[in-house]
């Protein structure tokens, strides 16, 4: 049986840098332990009597047992130079499936397995993101007879759409924003027509697209800004409520980082939605176009990312593009902000791309936020999020 196997460079590339990690990843998880790895550490470890106490059966629940965080929401096994104690005695073979593969990811589809990193996990956003050739990939063939492929399907527009995604990332000539609203406009159209109708109406939006007249509808597509301040705010407190009811102290600092200096951005201003966008324009027209000059390849990157992840466009195409769009408003949203006060840096992206991540991967969303959002602008759900993109007149690179 052949299987193919699907790496990406900053897979390739990533490795733990342990205790010099912003953000440890020895808290706020779920840590399932095996049925082995639990009688080893309980009967056979250095750490016999310990384990009793921090690893608990789980009868009836997923995995035969897990780790119990201590009040901190950090793992018992946690040594106070950031390493593991578990790993320094016993060696890497010893660590829960958890441990051993965080935050690599794997996933089959047909008879692919693609190795991914989760961008909870702020080595992963550095290699994923800053480096411009992180997005190239490779496939190796094997011959594996104990690999079972699994049941997969793809739509018949797959391969095109995405085509159609990369090129328009990569077409410079218009701002980010402009690409990804010619994008979901497309994307929206094929979304909404039948099946066999797909490959016509396909045509017709790359006709479209070609002629200018996609160009001509963002052209005359009004700014948001005077309502981004608030629901940006409300999107990180929703976050940040979400992370204190769960008790997630670590996640909770980090976001706290950022969320004080959207706050300091806005200091002074207070309701006056006027003073908020200029604020906004200041920091995406200043310090964030700066940044973003340098750095093209970051959101190319991140969307290329997002597409790998999701396997977009395999399953409900517009729906994911959107979801995919409201998470890039709330990180880019950040970032202004924070442009709007001092230069950008490189661990500005860092902090703000895991960090969102990070929260989000515990349940963290904005339904209510975007419910009233599209309320006030007064556009149908499917449009909000391309309503969202346009930040100013200046576009960005």
């Amino acid at each position: 049986m052949n299987k193919y196997t699907v790496t990406p460079k900053f897979y390739d590339t990533f490795s733990c840098i342990g205790s010099d990690c912003e953000d440890h990843c020895c808290h706020s998880w779920t840590v399932n332990i095996d049925r082995g790895t639990y009688i080893f550490m309980t009967r056979k470890s250095a750490f016999k009597a310990k384990s009793s106490q921090a690893i608990e059966r789980t009868r009836g629940k997923a995995g035969y047992a897990r780790i119990k965080l201590d009040a901190q929401g950090n793992c018992p096994f946690r040594m106070e130079n950031g390493l593991c104690e578990v790993h320094a005695t016993h060696g890497h073979a010893r660590l829960s499936h958890t441990c051993k593969t965080y935050p690599r990811l794997e996933k089959v589809r047909g008879d692919q397995v693609q190795k991914n990193l989760t961008l909870s996990c702020p080595e992963a956003v550095r290699q994923a993101l800053l480096n411009p050739d992180a997005m190239t990939f490779d496939t190796q063939v094997t011959q594996d007879p104990a690999f079972k492929p699994r049941p997969y399907v793809r739509p018949d527009c797959y391969d095109a759409v995405r085509e159609l995604f990369v090129l328009l990332l990569s077409d410079t000539s218009m701002a980010l924003e402009q690409r990804l609203f010619t994008f979901g406009l497309a994307l929206k159209q094929l979304a909404q027509s039948a099946p066999e109708q797909r490959t016509d109406v396909f045509e017709q939006v790359i006709a479209q697209i070609q002629s200018g007249e996609i160009a001509g509808f963002y052209a005359d597509l009004p700014t948001a800004t005077q309502l981004h301040a608030s629901y940006l705010l409300k999107g990180y407190n929703a976050l940040f409520a979400l992370n204190v009811l769960e008790q997630k102290p670590q996640v909770l600092a980090r976001l706290s980082k950022i969320h004080q200096r959207m706050k300091a951005a806005l200091a002074g201003v207070g309701d006056n939605i006027s003073q908020q966008q200029a604020v906004l324009e200041k920091g995406f027209n200043g310090h964030y176009q700066a940044y973003m000059a340098e750095h093209e390849h970051v959101w190319i990157n991140y969307f290329i990312y997002q597409m790998y992840q999701l396997d977009f466009p395999a399953d409900n195409m517009y729906e994911q593009f959107s979801q995919i769009i409201v998470d890039f408003f709330y990180l880019r949203g950040a970032l202004m902000l924070m442009a709007a006060e001092t230069p950008l840096t490189d661990d500005d992206l860092v902090l703000v791309v895991q960090s969102f991540h990070r929260a989000r991967s515990h349940g963290g969303n904005f339904p209510k936020a975007l419910d009233t959002l599209k309320e006030k602008l007064d556009v149908d759900a499917a449009m909000l999020p391309l309503m969202l993109l346009k930040v100013s007149e200046r576009g960005s690179a």
